[in-house]
């Protein structure tokens, strides 16, 4: 356990190499050889479509442990559950994304799913919208974490991993998978799996961090918990080699998608300068002193703005 947290020492898994999880290319370049806790983790980036991911990535059967025994611990500091300051977050970012989630709908909608659901602020609130509300989460202390009494529709929360759980073909009207796909190392079938739960006129709510859209451009954005790393083109082509295509986009990142049966070359994606621009920003040298003095300026601006009231 104590080697997930000292630097400079490699992670504890073995992993196995792989080619690019999403167009399946065997051309990938190294862009950095350590992880934002300063250990051993080498992330590579697809040379045809720009996407970052883990290289040699952990086999599915430990990242299934250390989602299931360790993520929240090591990530978040959470050894009993939930914090309070985590689950206040996250009931502030689930009224903003039940607005986004609400616009979209469709009018007789009756069943919403939360793919990869945490502690579960987001299926209780939508369930207060008189919405059958549903949620998996493989993370046993957060999966089981209690919430506010529902005055209204229903919700149920189940721990488990997105391979093992079951819901019937074409059932739920909106399905929300935010800030998950970046865990997974098979982005493709657990995309196509959320396509199949998903009635013909649903929305698929996607959203992942937008490693293009970083002021500070370096190894701190990669960590053993984000096997992938997206920007807007490959996460678009991601979606649409899974039977998806982009109805609204919110951001670059954060993207409504519907599904769609026709398969299209990925011509008007900007695959090749994606992976251009990335390279050229992930691999320039970024010493350990500039990675420590931008979080303490970052760090004294919060305090500043702490004091000031600003």
């Amino acid at each position: 356990m104590l080697r997930l947290f000292l630097p400079l020492i490699a992670y504890p898994y073995k992993g196995e190499n792989i080619n690019c999880p999403v167009c399946d290319s065997r051309k990938y370049k190294l862009v950095s050889k350590i992880d934002r806790k300063l250990k051993r983790l080498d992330t590579v980036i697809c040379e045809d479509c720009g996407l970052f991911f883990t290289n040699p990535m952990p086999t599915e059967n430990e990242l299934a442990v250390y989602y299931r025994d360790t993520y929240r611990m090591e990530y978040q500091f959470a050894f009993f559950g939930p914090p309070k300051n985590h689950t206040q977050k996250k009931k502030l970012e689930a009224k903003k994304r039940s607005v986004i989630i609400e616009r979209y709908l469709p009018k007789t909608a009756t069943h919403y799913l939360d793919f990869g659901c945490g502690s579960g602020e987001l299926v209780r609130h939508m369930a207060t919208k008189n919405l059958n509300s549903f949620g998996f989460e493989p993370g046993a202390s957060y999966s089981q974490a209690t919430g506010d009494m529902i005055t209204a529709g229903s919700y149920k929360i189940e721990n488990a991993d997105w391979q093992s759980i079951k819901y019937p073909q074409n059932y739920f009207d909106a399905i929300t998978m935010l800030h998950v796909l970046e865990h997974l190392r098979d982005p493709l079938s657990a995309l196509k799996k959320a396509r199949s739960w998903l009635k013909d006129d649903g929305i698929f709510y996607l959203e992942v961090p937008n490693l293009a859209g970083y002021k500070f451009k370096s190894f701190e954005h990669f960590h053993f918990a984000h096997v992938l790393g997206f920007s807007r083109e490959n996460l678009v082509l991601c979606a649409q080699k899974s039977g998806f295509e982009v109805f609204e986009e919110i951001g670059s990142t954060s993207i409504i998608f519907k599904k769609t049966s026709i398969q299209r070359e990925p011509d008007y994606l900007s695959l090749k300068e994606t992976f251009q621009e990335n390279f050229k920003n992930y691999s320039k040298n970024v010493s350990i002193f500039a990675y420590v003095t931008y979080h303490i300026i970052r760090i004294f601006k919060r305090i500043y703005k702490k004091f000031t009231h600003q």
